[in-house]
């Protein structure tokens, strides 16, 4: 057999093997994102969205603030399926903004943890907590006295 056209195959078979996995991880990522999309859009019936807690509306503003200093969204692999927020990495830490119930008030926390096998199951620590009404200065403050930024 001629050597020139054993590489020929050889070439085809690698680019058809790459051109299947590109439509695999286009096909897997996809499909989380809209996941993600589903879950995270709250509709009632109709085309009306569902009404927000005052601490739901807040949550995007703490979320703000860490992007402001540096952080930057990131996908864990389990986040679709755990139903959890977006979360964010800075330098070697991954934060996360939930919702808390604590006697009965609604608190917006902001959680933490440095191990990215944590991240990827939600496990992290709380590392800060907001009251719903806490001014947007005061939550900026308190987050940069977590990320330590002066």
């Amino acid at each position: 057999m001629n050597v020139g056209l054993v590489i020929i195959i050889a070439v085809l078979a690698v680019i058809a093997v790459a051109v299947i996995f590109r439509v695999f991880v286009n096909y897997y990522t996809g499909k989380v994102l809209l996941e993600k999309y589903l879950s995270e859009k709250k509709m009632r019936t109709g085309n009306k969205p569902a009404k927000l807690s005052p601490a739901e509306r807040r949550m995007p503003v703490v979320e703000a603030f860490l992007m402001r200093y540096g952080a930057s969204p990131i996908h864990t692999k389990n986040q679709a399926k755990l139903k959890l927020r977006t979360t964010y990495k800075l330098d070697d830490a991954y934060y996360r903004v939930s919702l808390e119930q604590i006697d009965g008030q609604d608190f917006i926390v902001l959680n933490a943890v440095e191990n990215p096998k944590y991240a990827d199951v939600g496990v992290m620590d709380s590392v800060a907590i907001f009251a719903v009404d806490a001014p947007d200065e005061q939550i900026e403050e308190e987050i940069k006295q977590v990320l330590d930024i002066k």
